[in-house]
C-alpha cells in the first residue's frame, strides 16, 4: 500500500480474530487492532483508534457487531470509516450494502489473498457519510414488515410465479395451468408473515395446523405432478427472493436499523427452512410408503 493505513477487526471467534491480525499485518502498510464482538466498548475503541477501515464478522443468532454497525453510522465521527464484512449470511448482510458503508461482504470461508485484495480496493476508495441510523428495532418494525408483505402479497406471488416459470421443470410443465403451480403458496407465505410478527416461525409452522398442513399439502402436490423434490426446494428458494426484493424495495428508506434488516432476513430464513424441512419429510415419507 502507498501509506499506512489502519484496521479495527471485530472478531467472534478469538482463534479468527487472531488470525487475521497476523494476515493482514502482513502487508509492511497495515497497522492492525482487534477485538471480540462481545466486548462493551467496542465502539470507544474504534471512535478513539480512528480506523481506515473496520472489519466487522457477522454471525447466526448474534446481533452485536450489527448494533455495533448502527454505532458506527449514527456517529458523526465514524460514519465515513468504510465497512468490510464478511460472514455466513450473505444474503442477509447484502441487504444492508446500499444504506451502510458496507463495501464488500467476503462469504466464509475466503482466501486470505481475497481478504487482503478487498482491503486494498476498499481503501482505495473516497470516503462516503451516509445518514444517521434509526434506532434499535422493536416489534414495531417486525410488524411493520408482515405489513409490507400483507400489502404486497399479490405481487409477492405474480411476482414468483413469473420466476418459476423461467426454471426447469416448470419452465415444460405447460398441462398445470397456474393455479396448480399456485397450490398452498399464498398460504405458505402467510404463514411467513404471522412468523414475522410473532418472532417464532418454528412454532409457526410446526404447531398451527393450517400452516403445517399447507405446507405437507404442498410438498405432496408437487410430487403427484412429477416435480422432483431437488426442484421443489428450489422453489422455496425462488420464493425467498422475492420476498427480500418486495421487502428490500417497499421498506422506508433509511428508518430500518441494521439489526432490524437482521432481524427480518433471519426470521424470513428461518420460516422458510422451516417450510423446506417439512416439504422433505413429507416427500419422502411418501415415496417410503410407496416403496413399502
Amino acid at each position: 500500500m502507498d501509506k499506512r493505513c489502519r484496521v479495527f477487526v471485530v472478531e467472534h471467534d478469538v482463534e479468527m480474530e487472531g488470525m487475521l491480525k497476523v494476515a493482514i499485518e502482513q502487508d509492511p502498510g497495515c497497522e492492525v487492532r482487534t477485538a471480540l464482538a462481545t466486548a462493551p466498548d467496542n465502539f470507544d475503541r474504534i471512535k478513539e483508534y480512528a480506523p481506515d477501515l473496520v472489519i466487522l464478522d457477522f454471525i447466526r443468532w448474534h446481533t452485536e457487531n450489527w448494533r455495533l454497525l448502527d454505532r458506527l453510522r449514527a456517529d458523526e465521527a465514524t460514519s465515513s470509516i468504510p465497512v468490510l464484512s464478511f460472514s455466513t449470511l450473505e444474503p442477509v448482510v447484502e441487504q444492508t450494502v446500499a444504506s451502510y458503508n458496507v463495501r464488500k461482504t467476503l462469504t466464509k470461508p475466503f482466501e486470505l489473498a481475497d481478504l487482503s485484495r478487498a482491503i486494498r480496493d476498499i481503501l482505495s476508495q473516497p470516503r462516503v457519510t451516509v445518514p444517521p441510523t434509526p434506532q434499535r428495532p422493536g416489534a414495531e418494525d417486525l410488524r411493520e414488515a408482515a405489513d409490507i408483505l400483507i400489502l404486497h402479497t399479490r405481487q409477492v406471488i405474480a411476482d414468483w410465479l413469473r420466476r418459476l416459470n423461467q426454471i426447469e421443470p416448470f419452465k415444460s410443465q405447460q398441462r398445470l395451468r397456474p393455479s396448480q403451480l399456485i397450490n398452498e403458496m399464498p398460504v405458505l407465505l402467510w404463514g411467513t408473515i404471522v412468523a414475522l410478527r410473532t418472532g417464532d416461525p418454528t412454532r409457526v409452522f410446526r404447531e398451527q395446523p393450517a400452516f403445517r398442513g399447507a405446507a405437507v399439502e404442498h410438498a405432496l402436490l408437487r410430487r403427484k405432478q412429477g416435480i422432483e423434490l431437488a426442484a421443489l426446494v428450489r422453489e422455496y428458494n425462488l420464493l425467498r427472493d422475492t420476498i427480500w426484493e418486495s421487502l428490500r424495495d417497499k421498506s422506508p428508506a433509511g428508518r430500518w436499523s441494521a439489526e432490524t434488516v437482521f432481524r427480518v432476513g433471519e426470521l424470513v430464513h428461518r420460516a422458510l427452512d422451516e417450510i423446506v424441512i417439512i416439504a422433505v419429510e413429507s416427500y419422502g415419507q411418501a415415496e417410503s410408503g410407496e416403496a413399502a
